[in-house]
């Protein structure tokens, strides 16, 4: 007797002949498995090598040259033609005005602090690695172990193609996780991939989202420190007598901070929204190109709430571990750390409540981890991985 299962477009059909067992089960996945690598050999043909790494071009770099002219003018400009005219270096120490000392002294902190915050965040965006998928045989593109890999796959992954077939690059030869996507500047697939930002070179996704994020803040807040301390300055320029060179320069840096200011300004909020409603920029994008069309946005919503779309942004507040799906994970019980950093034959120390370990493989989609049971009712249990023996 034959059956058929679909999950709201994500599960193709297949065919089951006996009871459910897992003998049964194996032979669906095995039947499912030969059905879909006979699907992909027709594109065998379109599936191309990774491009090897090349060391990046030089136009590539006028961008962040740019950012750094632009950030050392600005402070070069801040410090020579306000705080140290508010601190009169010049003058004796008993000639000086110590209200302008004491505003000299806190702005030269303020600034100094969140320019530090601004190169520190600029830097960690641009040379963290914003995450690829693992290069592991599940998610090769014809591995050798493909029955497995499609029961971790399809109990993994929610999203499909349009033919209802598994997601897969076919530059890098490997199934694509959830929100993954093939950055062809960087040539490399990029884990939860927000954007290609040329200012920092590199691409924003699971790894230096959150520092890219920071570094929208804190650029930001010290344009706008910047602008509304300098502004003081520019007006006792005007009422005062001082070469046109000096004026010219504080107007300059005036006017880059207000525009940098502004333009981060919308930036931020756009990402704040972003945030919030648990998406990326290629997905708002791809969002209003269906709503554009007329058609329904069959995209899955990865909005989760206000702090677990913010622990998604910010994962270094979270529990993250060398690979970059920890933070899916269940929060471990109490006893349960210190039971599995135990080394094999030893006991745990006295007083410590211990509890197995989960076991199987670990969630390999930073948002698209789904419980047990909502992956039977998605998916069904024949793909599912076989409970394990307890012994």
């Amino acid at each position: 007797m034959s059956s058929k299962r679909t999950a709201s477009g994500c599960q193709p059909s297949f065919s089951s002949t006996s009871k459910p067992s897992s003998a049964s089960s194996l032979g669906s996945v095995g039947e499912l498995a030969i059905r879909r690598r006979a699907q992909d050999t027709t594109t065998t043909s379109t599936v191309s090598s990774r491009p090897p790494a090349q060391p990046p071009k030089f136009s590539s770099l006028l961008p962040p040259m740019f950012v750094c002219l632009l950030m050392g003018t600005i402070w070069s400009v801040y410090v020579t033609f306000h705080v140290l005219p508010l601190l009169q270096v010049q003058l004796p120490p008993g000639m000086r005005q110590q209200q302008d000392v004491r505003a000299g002294i806190l702005h030269l902190l303020v600034s100094q602090i969140l320019s530090v915050f601004v190169v520190i965040c600029y830097a960690r965006a641009m040379l963290t690695l914003p995450g690829s998928v693992p290069d592991t045989q599940e998610w090769k593109l014809f591995g050798r172990h493909e029955v497995d890999g499609l029961r971790r796959r399809a109990a993994l992954t929610k999203e499909v193609k349009l033919s209802g077939g598994r997601r897969h690059c076919k530059w890098c030869a490997q199934y694509k996780p959830d929100r993954c996507h093939h950055c062809r500047v960087c040539g490399t697939c990029v884990l939860r991939m927000d954007h290609h930002c040329p200012w920092i070179m590199n691409c924003v996704g699971f790894r230096n989202h959150k520092y890219f994020f920071l570094l929208v803040i804190y650029s930001v807040a010290a344009c706008g420190f910047i602008a509304t301390t300098l502004l003081e300055s520019v007006r006792r320029s005007l009422e005062q007598e001082m070469a046109m060179s000096s004026r010219f320069m504080m107007v300059l840096g005036l006017v880059l901070s207000v525009i940098i200011g502004t333009l981060m300004l919308i930036f931020f909020f756009f990402h704040v929204h972003l945030m919030l409603n648990g998406m990326t920029t290629i997905e708002y994008c791809e969002k209003n190109a269906l709503a554009h069309l007329g058609g329904a946005n069959k995209r899955q919503s990865y909005d989760r709430g206000f702090y677990r779309n913010l622990k998604a942004v910010a994962r270094g507040w979270c529990s993250v571990q060398d690979q970059p799906f920890g933070y899916c994970r269940p929060p471990r019980r109490r006893g349960t750390a210190q039971a599995s950093r135990a080394s094999p034959g030893t006991r745990p120390a006295r007083g410590t409540e211990t509890r197995p370990t989960p076991s199987g493989p670990p969630p390999t989609s930073p948002d698209a981890c789904l419980p047990q049971r909502r992956a039977k009712r998605l998916f069904g249990s024949s793909l599912l991985p076989p409970p394990s023996s307890s012994s």
